[in-house]
């Protein structure tokens, strides 16, 4: 699914799924692609990241290990917390920073000017074709991810017919962050009749990805499975977030859902090209 969105970047459809045949065919082979003063490393889950507690600009601003260790900050109060499987390295991003906001390995070699960079490596028409696929990528996937129940479904999620051998909805359940991970391990087991090992894979994955279908099949399947679930999680509280109330759990269209699961994974594929071609940011 990744390789026509490559090809198109590269205008060149015998290229793979990446961007590196982009940086060679426009000449950046050179310093512009050794090292970098951003680190950008994207966070798997269960990832540690540590945020200093008297230099970050807000709690959200995170160096990945590598970096900490070869930081400053190793020095000073930090926190060190466990990635839920989403955001990047702050390294060398200023703004998150009130002091030493590069690390030792991405201080080594000054970088070019990016402006001077654009102009004297990339014509008129790679930059226009960069910015126009990254403006549509973003998007789409903007679009669909933040999609809401209330609204229409989309036009170009309407255009495509559902294959009859698939069902049509699904039932999503969502990590709202105020439910443990027993309770929806429980509220599983009793709503949805399956055993208590499919029970934890689902709410493993609901904790890892965020979210997870739980049912599949015609609307009002997905609704009484949705149902079931609110109506025995409604008087869960959780003392900690001071919260109460059901589980999130909604019902939708199963075109939708494989559209945010392919936006989802093209979100991660664009910042992870980022480390390849590392004009694309700018």
């Amino acid at each position: 699914l990744l390789h026509p969105v490559a090809s198109a970047y590269c205008l060149n459809k015998n290229v793979g799924s990446d961007l590196k045949p982009l940086m060679e065919s426009c000449g950046l082979g050179g310093a512009e692609s050794r090292s970098s003063n951003i680190c950008g490393h994207v966070f798997k889950a269960g990832e540690a990241t540590y945020s200093c507690k008297e230099c970050a600009c807000d709690p959200t601003c995170v160096f990945c290990h590598q970096c900490f260790q070869k930081s400053a900050h190793r020095f000073h109060k930090y926190r060190i917390a466990q990635s839920g499987g989403s955001g990047y390295c702050d390294c060398g991003d200023v703004e998150a920073w009130k002091t030493d906001p590069t690390c030792e390995l991405h201080a080594q070699e000054p970088q070019p000017n990016v402006e001077e960079r654009k102009s004297s490596q990339l014509s008129e028409d790679v930059c226009e074709r960069l910015r126009a696929l990254t403006r549509t990528i973003l998007r789409y996937s903007t679009s669909v991810i933040c999609w809401q129940p209330s609204d229409e479904l989309p036009d170009f999620v309407l255009q495509f017919d559902l294959d009859p051998a698939l069902p049509p909805y699904q039932t999503i359940l969502y990590n709202d962050e105020t439910h443990t991970y027993d309770s929806v391990i429980r509220a599983l087991n009793l709503s949805i009749h399956c055993n208590e090992q499919q029970a934890m894979i689902l709410a493993t994955i609901v904790d890892r990805e965020g979210r997870s279908s739980v049912r599949a099949g015609t609307n009002d399947f997905c609704t009484r499975a949705k149902d079931e679930i609110q109506r025995r999680t409604s008087r869960d509280t959780n003392r900690r977030t001071e919260k109460s109330g059901p589980l999130e759990v909604r019902v939708m269209d199963s075109r939708l859902v494989a559209m945010q699961n392919f936006a989802i994974k093209l979100m991660n594929w664009l910042t992870i090209q980022t480390q390849h071609f590392r004009m694309l940011p700018f």
